[in-house]
């Protein structure tokens, strides 16, 4: 599980995309974008991701300011568009389990 405050916009989310073997997935010529719902299944986040390593499968996802204002358990995942137009979604068995916790002030 993936822990962050409130209204934080550090640190990025990272991930490793690994196909059903555990072998990094190639990304090179790939888009990539990071999607996250709250746990009412209301999507609220839905932009570009970067491609920190795209021979090795690292991906990242550098918060906005507002994307964080929710609290609670949030699902997330990467959405891979290959450049022959193919799309796979990480994790696919699942989601990135995100839990936002509230701030002080």
């Amino acid at each position: 599980m993936f822990t962050i405050k409130q209204n934080d916009t550090s640190p990025a989310i990272r991930a490793l995309l690994n196909d059903a073997n555990g072998n990094s997935i190639n990304l090179i010529g790939a888009a990539v974008r990071f999607h996250m719902k709250d746990e009412w299944g209301d999507v609220i986040i839905n932009n570009n991701a970067v491609l920190e390593d795209d021979e090795n499968g690292i991906v990242r996802y550098d918060w906005l300011e507002g994307d964080l204002n929710v609290t609670g358990i949030c699902y997330g995942e990467f959405e891979v568009t290959y450049e022959d137009e193919s799309i796979e979604t990480f994790p696919n068995d699942g989601y990135i389990k995100i839990k936002v916790i509230g701030e002080i002030a």
